[in-house]
């Protein structure tokens, strides 16, 4: 999957041969990687960013005993439902859109 064309992606950078210093560091060589290296190694994105999926459909399952869940634990559910959808629209730059299905039973 390819949100974003290749001239839009970031350099970025592989750390060879690294070394634990202790206390969450680490120490390495810092190799740098090219959006050409990736293509040159794996060839284009299929399908091409200007193509690629946009919308995914989220489903957030609430099991319960009874004839309805209570009411705090769905404000729950319905929450973090509108943080993970509120965080991908951020994340991606809008690029991507979640959706949701609610389901009655």
């Amino acid at each position: 999957m390819g949100l974003i064309a290749p001239e839009e992606v970031p350099e970025t950078f592989l750390l060879t041969n690294p070394k634990d210093l202790g206390g969450n560091i680490v120490r390495g060589d810092k190799t740098p990687i090219r959006i050409a290296d990736i293509l040159s190694a794996n060839g284009p994105r299929k399908p091409p960013a200007a193509a690629s999926q946009r919308e995914f459909k989220l489903g957030i399952y609430l099991l319960y005993e009874g004839n309805a869940p209570l009411p705090d634990k769905l404000a729950q559910a319905r929450a973090m439902e509108t943080k993970l959808i509120e965080y991908f629209t951020v994340a991606t730059g809008g690029r991507l859109k979640l959706v949701t299905t609610r389901l009655a039973r």
